[in-house]
């Protein structure tokens, strides 16, 4: 058995309703902390050094995204949507990994304009993001 808390967390992390693919106004949390946990080989510690990875990585990602978007580097703009998509899978952020698919391919095809339009909605899901993953180091 898990630790009570842990299993309430994954309960519900597992009810909840399927989200689109950019947007999360019907659910309120992103993080899917039994696909985390499973990820972590369901071992605490590990889990909390990738949340804190994460937690701090995330918003230097995003600030480099920026700059390569002012640069029109459409190559690291690619590769940095890339790395956070692969921080959305460890942690089963369903939108999150959509819209870094969606902005890799855009990227890929020298779309930057339809990529700096997508920035805004991604800035709001690593703004949630982190919020969560800060919520989890405090818990």
């Amino acid at each position: 058995r898990f630790f009570p808390a842990l299993e309430e967390e994954i309960a519900r992390s597992e009810s909840q309703i399927a989200m689109s693919p950019f947007a999360n106004s019907e659910n309120p949390q992103l993080i899917n902390w039994s696909v985390a946990y499973s990820d972590a080989d369901h071992d605490d510690e590990i889990l909390a050094a990738v949340v804190e990875a994460s937690r701090e990585e995330l918003p230097l990602l995003k600030r480099q995204l920026q700059e390569a978007i002012a640069a029109g580097d459409s190559l690291t703009a690619r590769r940095l949507v890339h790395t956070m998509k692969a921080a959305g899978r460890t942690f089963g952020v369903e939108s999150f990994i959509a819209l870094c698919h969606a902005m890799e391919q855009q990227a890929e095809n020298n779309q930057m304009e339809q990529f700096a339009e997508n920035m805004s909605s991604l800035s709001e899901l690593i703004k949630q993001f982190v919020k969560e993953l800060e919520a989890r180091q405090l818990s």
